[in-house]
């Protein structure tokens, strides 16, 4: 089991620079993309600090469940992908309960890292959820994904504790309810 570092952030209106990418359709998402969301992340994730072993099949499943509310219900109003010729090379979602919005997955596509697409898409979701009138954002990062760690204190998130747990026991930490509880290894 990993360990995972718990940030937060507190809401305030985002700069969204566009400056120097190439164009890109931000837009919400539907439920739709739960395949094309899972061969993202299959891609995504595939042999980094977050690679758990799981299939195509396995991200296409977590993200039917995760867009259908296994976390809690998506924020579709402030989870967003980014579309370039058609392919999604980034996403970032949002899941919600009891009015605590957690930021459950951002991911970029290996061969569009690095160019400002994640914090495109990250601040997009804080100005949605601002507007929304969300006082905070929470997320849970590996320990050693030091890039995303990096990106999320550029962005204004800070730590608040390290726990050694997986996302499922991260997310359950914030009081989401108990019907959501599934089998861990």
């Amino acid at each position: 089991m990993k360990h995972r570092v718990i940030m937060k952030i507190k809401l305030a209106s985002q700069t969204v620079e566009t400056k120097g990418m190439k164009p890109a359709k931000c837009r919400n998402i539907k439920e739709t993309d739960e395949y094309f969301l899972g061969k993202l992340m299959y891609e995504g994730y595939k042999n980094s600090i977050d690679d758990e072993g799981k299939t195509l099949n396995g991200y296409i499943t977590e993200m039917k469940a995760t867009i259908k509310g296994f976390y809690g219900p998506m924020l579709k109003n402030c989870s967003y992908v980014l579309e370039q010729n058609g392919v999604l090379i980034s996403a970032a979602i949002v899941t919600v309960h009891k009015k605590i919005p957690l930021l459950t997955y951002v991911v970029t596509h290996p061969s569009y890292r690095n160019k400002g697409y994640s914090t495109l898409l990250i601040n997009e979701t804080i100005n949605s959820l601002y507007q929304c009138n969300y006082k905070e954002l929470y997320l849970a990062v590996t320990t050693g994904n030091n890039q995303a760690q990096h990106l999320y204190k550029k962005i204004g998130f800070k730590e608040v504790r390290t726990r050694r747990l997986n996302i499922l026991d991260a997310i359950k930490r914030f009081s989401f309810p108990k019907k959501l509880k599934m089998k861990t290894k």
